[in-house]
């Protein structure tokens, strides 16, 4: 009981950190189309505006406190000085200095989820140290703050969290858990979608009933295409459009125009992907497909050189990773059978 509160204070910790490095800098309401406060009330451009489960959250919250007691709220911060200061540095409007606390609030709450929801996909595809277990998902979270380039959204640290916990529970084939996240993952962030070509790759060479199959995969499809279009409805009014088409704004300039360190870093890292590569899960392997989909549409329609575009990849990639450095660092780790994780008691090795 005593290391699991020392672990938890400890990931309580980190993960303010990373807030607060997340908030300043480059923060998370610079971008004119995606206004915390336009994306709260459901006035942001399109295609932002869909990403709308923490912002409706913030504004039913917010909506839930009486007005007088909003408004009173709002006086007493616009006299303190200390609060008028963080404010006018992070470019937030104090008159929504409730919907700003809710939001942090939420952002803490699902990236501090996303440390136990690593874990969870770690135990999943690996067995290690109990020690080794439980550090990972601070290296995980000091791994974060290359991704804030440009500016990060409201709705990062839930696809991460959503990412890792829909992974966690495909590979132990927990279907009944997984589709009370998979909605709220989709209303979350459309990409959402992708977790199912993994599914499909993953269970299709597990050997699953090809009609159990189909089933999972057109009850997913059915559930994407009744959110979306719901989505597409409320905010058919919202200016923008489906997409931002970028290829040739930004990302021919960064493509033709890679640096040397830059190039040094991704050979490195895909050098720590592919070390050991026989020993690691055949699940995270064929979980990389997603990149697919991901590194087409990052082409066309986000900054190539934004690595926050690719969170729901982010799980598969660090735990790939993870094994290569526990390895270098000579800490025992072994993967499991595809398949057959987490809930099977480790060997005394791995105590």
């Amino acid at each position: 009981m005593r290391d699991k509160v020392i672990w938890f204070l400890l990931y309580a910790l980190l993960s303010t950190v990373i807030l607060v490095i997340f908030v300043q800098d480059p923060g998370f309401n610079n971008v004119g189309q995606a206004l915390l406060k336009d994306m709260v009330y459901g006035e942001a451009k399109r295609p932002y505006v869909y990403r709308t489960l923490l912002p409706a959250t913030v504004r039913l919250l917010t909506l839930s406190i009486p007005e007088a007691t909003r408004e009173s709220i709002i006086e007493r911060m616009r006299g303190n000085n200390l609060v008028m200061k963080v404010f006018n540095k992070l470019d937030w409007e104090i008159e929504y200095f409730i919907e700003y606390i809710i939001s942090c609030v939420l952002m803490y709450l699902t990236l501090f989820g996303f440390c136990y929801a690593i874990r969870y996909l770690f135990k999943g595809v690996y067995l290690s140290t109990k020690t080794f277990t439980n550090i990972t998902p601070l290296i995980a979270l000091v791994c974060l703050p290359p991704f804030f380039k440009y500016t990060n959204y409201i709705w990062d640290f839930p696809t991460l969290m959503f990412s890792a916990l829909l992974l966690g529970l495909m590979v132990r084939e927990r279907f009944h858990l997984f589709y009370i996240i998979f909605p709220l993952s989709c209303i979350n962030k459309e990409t959402t979608i992708l977790m199912s070509m993994v599914f499909a790759i993953h269970f299709y060479k597990e050997g699953m009933n090809k009609s159990h199959l189909a089933v999972h995969l057109l009850c997913q499809l059915a559930v994407f295409v009744v959110i979306k279009t719901i989505i597409n409805i409320i905010f058919i009014e919202n200016r923008g459009g489906l997409v931002e088409f970028q290829l040739l704004v930004h990302n021919y300039k960064v493509l033709t125009a890679y640096s040397i360190p830059t190039l040094v870093a991704w050979i490195a890292v895909v050098a720590s992907i592919i070390h050991r590569w026989r020993e690691k899960p055949p699940f995270l392997k064929r979980g990389l497909w997603i990149m697919v989909p991901l590194f087409v549409a990052s082409i066309f329609f986000a900054f190539i050189d934004e690595l926050r575009d690719f969170y729901d990849a982010f799980p598969i990639f660090f735990l790939l990773f993870i094994y290569s450095l526990g390895h270098i660092l000579g800490i025992e780790i072994k993967s499991t059978p595809a398949g057959s994780p987490a809930e099977k008691e480790p060997s005394a090795n791995y105590k």
